[in-house]
C-alpha cells in the first residue's frame, strides 16, 4: 500500500474494506459489477463508502464518494437483499487518507493494496 503526493491537509490512518459487487445471474447480466470501498471512520455501523467501475484493463480507477453503509459490509460476502447482486470482500487493510473526504480520486488496485494517486492525472478519467 502506497500512496504519492499527498494534499495539503491532515491525513488519518483509516481501516478499509475493498469488495466487488456483481450481478452473477443471467437476468442481470446486462448490468456491470463495480467495486465498493468502505472506510471505518467512528464506528463500523457507520462507513464511509467509495465505489469505483471495475474497468480490469486500466491502471488507474476513478473512485467517487457514494452513500454511506451499514457495518455489515465490513466483512460480508454472499448475496444482497431485493436481489440487488452479490457482493465478495476482496482486500482489507490500512490506508492513510485526508480527513477532509474528497469526492473523488484516482487509484490503482493491487495485490498488495490500494495505490492513491493524488495528483489529478492528465487523462480523462470514466464516470
Amino acid at each position: 500500500m502506497g500512496t504519492e503526493k499527498k494534499p495539503e491537509n491532515r491525513f488519518s490512518e483509516l481501516k478499509y474494506t475493498l469488495s466487488y459487487h456483481y450481478y452473477p445471474s443471467a437476468k442481470e447480466s446486462h448490468k456491470e459489477g463495480h467495486f465498493d470501498l468502505f472506510f471505518y471512520l467512528d464506528s463500523w455501523d457507520n462507513l464511509l463508502h467509495y465505489k469505483a467501475p471495475t474497468d480490469h484493463y486500466r491502471t488507474l480507477i476513478r473512485f467517487w464518494k457514494g452513500k454511506p453503509h451499514r457495518g455489515v459490509y465490513r466483512d460480508y460476502s454472499g448475496p444482497i437483499s431485493g436481489q440487488r447482486g452479490r457482493i465478495r470482500v476482496l482486500q482489507k487493510g490500512i490506508l492513510s487518507f485526508p480527513e477532509e473526504f474528497p469526492e473523488d480520486f484516482a487509484a490503482s488496485i493491487t495485490p498488495d493494496g490500494i495505490r492513491i494517486l493524488w495528483e489529478k492525472p492528465q487523462m480523462a478519467l470514466p464516470n
